[in-house]
């Protein structure tokens, strides 16, 4: 299992650093994010998911921390600096969710409201960095391990759809009254509100250019590209699409879908804590991938999200790695 886990980073590596074989440093830094991915996958041990739950007290002092002492980046304080290394603890937080909601709902009777409380805790303390792209994910991940341990799916279906109304709703209420928003919330959340509401702008910027790069790509790249801000991160699909071509890209999509299949299959053969966990993880990788590769085509609103394992980012790759090593890892098969 391990062995294979392995075969398959080294396949997604491979893909990333086609993106940044022109941005030497950021190569060279995904280079020892995937080592260190690979000492995490080998020396990964089931024992450890025990102590998940400090993990989520740490990490939540961690947000809690950004917001009072974190320098912003980009409009938001979501990333911490030590000794010139920088990380972020919300896409570390991913992962602890989704250990500790598969943990609680597996062992504890009345699971709901704590995975509630356990998941709104960190959902507060990351939209006021402000991040909202992982406050997504958060509500994601709680009702994909709901909706697997729950017998009655209407449920968590409806919990679901009221939690997407309530979201549909207050976007209505920004457009249509904005400054009272801004009283309550402040400017930065409004921008974030607009780049939603900017869906069909087709002249955005950078959708524009991305739309440029991917329909003047032949089936192995293109020589002819405009530059696109984020073009290794939020672009990452669109940029790939560009170096690789179209037959490049439909070989990355097939070998998704397999690793995507691969993780169905686990689910299939493993039950208890390491059934949900995949399960959740499943959910919480298409999701991203899929809003990722949308907006790159002009089909969902440019949030900032990255594509799973190709998208540079020290953060994103080693917090994936790290839930993967969890549920390739053969010694928790009877958890």
């Amino acid at each position: 299992m391990k062995a294979r886990l392995i075969i398959y980073l080294i396949i997604y590596f491979l893909f990333s650093s086609i993106n940044l074989i022109n941005y030497p440093n950021l190569f060279l830094r995904t280079i020892i994010f995937y080592v260190i991915g690979l000492l995490i996958v080998i020396f990964m041990k089931r024992k450890y998911i025990k102590y998940v739950f400090y993990l989520y007290i740490i990490f939540n002092a961690l947000l809690l921390y950004l917001l009072f002492f974190g320098n912003s980046i980009n409009g938001s304080r979501a990333w911490i600096n030590i000794f010139g290394i920088s990380f972020q603890p919300s896409e570390f937080m991913k992962v602890i969710l989704i250990v500790l909601l598969s943990i609680v709902v597996n062992k504890y009777d009345r699971y709901k409201l704590k995975c509630i409380i356990l998941t709104l805790i960190p959902s507060v303390l990351t939209f006021l960095e402000p991040d909202t792209g992982n406050v997504i994910f958060f509500l994601v991940i709680l009702i994909s391990i709901l909706f697997f341990k729950e017998e009655n799916k209407k449920k968590i279906f409806a919990i679901g759809l009221i939690i997407v109304s309530i979201i549909v709703s207050f976007i209505c209420i920004v457009i249509i009254n904005k400054n009272i928003i801004i009283q309550v919330l402040g400017d930065s959340f409004i921008y974030r509100i607009n780049r939603i509401t900017d869906l069909f702008d087709s002249n955005a910027f950078q959708l524009k250019r991305s739309l440029i790069n991917i329909g003047t790509s032949n089936l192995i790249g293109s020589s002819e590209y405009l530059y696109i801000p984020e073009e290794t991160t939020d672009f990452a699909f669109s940029y790939l699409i560009h170096n690789i071509g179209i037959l490049g890209i439909v070989l990355f999509l097939i070998f998704n879908m397999i690793f995507n299949f691969n993780l169905i299959s686990i689910i299939k053969n493993s039950y208890g804590i390491v059934s949900s966990i995949s399960f959740s993880t499943l959910v919480l990788k298409f999701f991203q991938e899929s809003i990722h590769e949308l907006m790159g085509i002009g089909l969902f609103p440019i949030t900032g999200i990255t594509l799973p394992l190709v998208s540079y980012g020290g953060s994103s790759v080693l917090s994936f790695i790290l839930i993967l090593s969890i549920i390739f890892n053969k010694d928790m098969d009877n958890s």
